[in-house]
């Protein structure tokens, strides 16, 4: 069995505390959290029970402990930290979107690619509620056999 991953998320708002417990969950090993200033990082790190709490995402992705970087940042800081978190040789997972421009998200994506690393971003809705009762409606069979489903939400 391989070891656990170490993984650090940038961000500590709602979604980032989402990473953090999924990551747990998953069975990786959280080694450290970075806000939007040092003292935040701290902070967010005691409460949440993690041993490190960076002065920067940008310190995150130079810490050798770490092996995946999750980025949950507001969305116009998402390519500088995943370009260094792959640069640094860390393999990412973005929250949405992955940048604010085809240029940059296609640069990520390059570079991704060229150094071997997996970047992600996640887009789970299995478990929305929608989606939980379209799929029981489908498999009840009650609409008869249902050839396409088309749907939209913002």
């Amino acid at each position: 069995m391989s070891k656990p991953l170490n993984v650090a998320v940038i961000g500590t708002g709602f979604i980032g505390r989402v990473h953090v417990s999924c990551a747990r969950r998953a069975g990786a090993h959280v080694v450290g959290v970075a806000a939007s200033t040092a003292e935040r990082s701290k902070a967010a790190a005691a409460s949440m029970n993690v041993p490190k709490g960076y002065a920067s995402g940008l310190d995150a992705t130079r810490d050798p402990d770490v092996d995946v970087i999750h980025i949950c940042t507001p969305n116009a800081y998402h390519m500088e930290v995943a370009h260094a978190a792959l640069e640094a040789g860390k393999h990412v997972i973005c929250e949405k979107p992955l940048a604010t421009s085809l240029s940059d998200a296609r640069t990520l994506t390059k570079l991704a690619q060229t150094k071997g690393l997996v970047g992600t971003v996640p887009f789970v809705n299995r478990f929305h509620p929608m989606v939980r009762e379209a799929r029981e409606r489908v498999q009840s069979a009650e609409n008869g056999q249902i050839f396409l489903i088309q749907g939209s939400y913002l």
